[in-house]
């Protein structure tokens, strides 16, 4: 029998959980109008938002309708949520003042400030369901009861794996050329694809990007600018030696560095990670993360960027043996981890005041070092393979090009080009000359400068066409030599200011051209020339020695325990040196101390008994004679010949199962010329002009 005071707490019970009951009913908030749009390998969902803010959306995924809460499970959670203003582009809001929403769809419409937004790469070829829950921070409650049509969709999504492709969102014209230049989106997540790596590590983010068409770019080179942290690329500023046209016929993307910390919503909000990546648990969404200790430090940002170099010379009509990135700052040693992670993929790097080394220093309050990276002893593991063994690269090894440059010293690294300043206070000289010596004792390619100038440029005395690389000189696909150790190099010093030359470089005084990579025989001719430093020629010597080491051969690749011969002959081809060495698979070939004179030498290397056929194709040219431009014309293209000596050659179409569609003779003169090639169809090609003593080539598309 119940008793009156056991139903009195029976009562108070009741009416407690009706309170709390419909307590809970008043506040549950659901999203509604969820639609599921499936373009390029990526569903679009997008709904109508509720009232106010303080909201996470999760998103759930099945091959059976989401139409019950109990199907609502961690089995079918995909791992990532969104948070409020997900239609918001936050980082080019920031940037412009201006609130910017994102659009899905090429030049489309921008989505509305009260839609939710999220893009998932797909994974398979399936038909999906999709759902989304929201979850109230304040109290970490999640509201999953479903209704079909309004929070879960009544039908599936056919989805495809496909390339997800960059959304184009707007056009501007930049104020300093009057070009116009195209923003993109690249929308990532935490998954990490086969063919889509992740980018992000919660969930659906979309990341910016600017293009430029510069000129005849069709089978040109490409520029991937890394700026500084403040993203002088991303508004459409650009470097100041690439904001005229002397660098021309080309496609620049201009890429950020940027993380959606919520710190703010001045121009300078958010956060960066020196244009690396992150610990796998690290949340951008929240401002203190705990210091890692263990786990993986994941390249996300390094990541995005080599997935937008792949998808540029995958689907852009450019020359994918002249992909070159450009850095400033921080972006500067943004571009050199990237050479690091994918040499393989880079023509040339040119770096600018950038930091050799970057480690945990915890000086910023809102994107701590250590949370991002942990502490500066850290030995965590990267996401990056070395190419050398294998294994994980550590991370902080990674962070550091200098030791990157001593652990890839025998496989080589793109032609590399840096300037640093003496009274650079912002990442410091005394790091430099240690970094320019491990170049010389790596035997790397490149030419390192330094002199008087402050991070902002002021104080120098290169001026920026002294300094910039040659970058059609060179070609992925085509051996250089990397030349270190020349004895008339300026002194950088000790890492103090006031030691060594006040400004100088390292291999500035020596050229190369003429280049021969056959399978016998690797030749390459060699000058000394005086370079300047601000108009004024440095030096006047008429010879000097340096190391020659062969990087990048095609052709020239000797077996293990070969004999390889070497001779250096004079500008009338007398022989002033020889000499000989067994060479060991896998090693870099080096000839050391190789006599350069003023008026020319050639150096020869070849394999000993070799009996392999040498022919035309495996010739290449490290200065192009026939480098012929092309426009687009209605039947196909334009070329406009340069200026040669009277010969007969062929221009040769060919497609890209190399082929030849079409061949014609074309008679070389002193004048330049015009001539039109017609397309044999829609597609890629390559254009092939044989000349009696060498070749051109340039990819094109119709």
């Amino acid at each position: 029998m119940v008793t009156l005071k056991q139903s009195v707490r029976i009562l108070a019970l009741v009416l407690l959980a009706s309170s709390l009951f419909l307590e809970g009913m008043a506040q549950a908030v659901y999203v509604s109008n969820l639609q599921a749009t499936y373009r390029n390998g990526q569903v679009f969902l997008t709904w109508t938002c509720p009232a106010g803010t303080g909201y996470k959306y999760k998103i759930y995924r099945s091959t059976s309708k989401l139409d019950k809460k109990s199907k609502i499970t961690p089995s079918v959670y995909i791992g990532g949520y969104v948070m409020d203003s997900s239609s918001l582009n936050v980082r080019l809001t920031r940037k412009l003042g201006t609130k910017t929403f994102y659009s899905i769809e090429d030049g489309g419409p921008p989505l509305s400030a009260n839609t939710g937004l999220y893009v998932v790469t797909c994974d398979s070829d399936a038909a999906y369901y999709y759902a989304v829950t929201v979850t109230r921070m304040s109290t970490g409650k999640e509201y999953s009861k479903m209704t079909v049509g309004s929070n879960t969709l009544a039908s599936p999504v056919q989805e495809t794996v496909a390339d997800p492709k960059p959304v184009l969102q707007s056009s501007f014209v930049t104020g300093s050329t009057g070009e116009t230049c195209y923003r993109y989106v690249q929308f990532g997540d935490h998954r990490n694809l086969p063919h889509y790596p992740y980018m992000f590590s919660q969930g659906s983010y979309g990341f910016n990007f600017i293009m430029i068409y510069r000129g005849n770019y069709v089978g040109g080179p490409l520029y991937v600018f890394y700026e500084g942290i403040e993203g002088n690329a991303f508004i459409g500023s650009g470097l100041e030696q690439f904001s005229s046209f002397a660098i021309n016929n080309c496609i620049m993307i201009s890429m950020d560095d940027w993380l959606p910390l919520p710190n703010g919503y001045g121009s300078g909000a958010g956060g960066n990670t020196f244009w690396t990546g992150y610990h796998e648990n690290f949340n951008p969404y929240i401002l203190t993360n705990p210091i890692p200790t263990s786990g993986t430090i994941r390249m996300y940002h390094q990541h995005r960027y080599i997935h937008t170099i792949r998808w540029a010379t995958k689907y852009l009509p450019i020359d994918s043996n002249q992909v070159n990135l450009v850095g400033k700052s921080a972006g500067g040693f943004g571009a050199l981890v990237t050479a690091m992670i994918i040499p393989e993929k880079i023509n040339a790097v040119y770096s600018i005041v950038s930091p050799i080394k970057i480690k945990s220093y915890n000086l910023d309050p809102d994107t701590s070092d250590e949370q991002l990276w942990g502490k500066s002893n850290s030995r965590l593991l990267s996401d990056i393979k070395d190419k050398t063994t294998g294994t994980s690269l550590v991370a902080f090894d990674l962070m550091d090009i200098k030791t990157m440059i001593q652990k890839y010293s025998t496989i080589g690294l793109p032609i590399i080009y840096t300037i640093h300043g003496k009274n650079d206070v912002t990442v410091g000289w005394s790091d430099k000359p240690a970094y320019l010596n491990q170049n010389e004792m790596s035997w790397q390619g490149g030419v390192h400068f330094w002199d008087q100038r402050q991070h902002n440029g002021s104080g120098a005395n290169f001026f920026d066409s002294e300094i910039t690389p040659p970058f059609s000189q060179f070609r992925r696909n085509r051996s250089y030599p990397a030349i270190s150790n020349c004895d008339i190099n300026q002194n950088p010093g000790d890492g103090t200011v006031n030691s060594g030359d006040p400004s100088g470089a390292y291999s500035a005084y020596i050229t190369f051209d003429s280049i021969t990579d056959n399978v016998c025989k690797w030749t390459c001719r060699f000058t000394l020339n005086n370079y300047t430093i601000g108009g004024v020629a440095q030096g006047n010597y008429s010879s000097c020695y340096a190391d020659i080491t062969l990087r990048r051969t095609q052709n020239f690749i000797p077996a293990g325990g070969s004999t390889i011969k070497w001779a250096n002959y004079d500008k009338d081809n007398v022989k002033i040196q020889s000499g000989s060495f067994t060479y060991s698979a896998g090693s870099r070939i080096t000839i050391g101390g190789v006599k350069i004179k003023k008026s020319g030498n050639r150096l020869e290397v070849e394999i000993k008994n070799c009996t392999g056929r040498e022919e035309e194709e495996n010739t290449a040219l490290s200065v192009e004679p026939y480098a012929f431009q092309v426009a687009q014309w209605h039947d196909g293209w334009q070329l406009t010949l340069p200026a040669a000596l009277q010969a007969s050659a062929q221009l040769q179409v060919i497609d890209m199962q190399g082929r030849i569609c079409s061949s014609l003779p074309v008679e070389l003169s002193p004048a330049p010329q015009t001539i039109q090639v017609t397309a044999p169809a829609r597609g890629s090609f390559v254009l092939r002009l044989i000349a009696p003593d060498g070749h051109y080539e340039r990819m094109v598309v119709f």
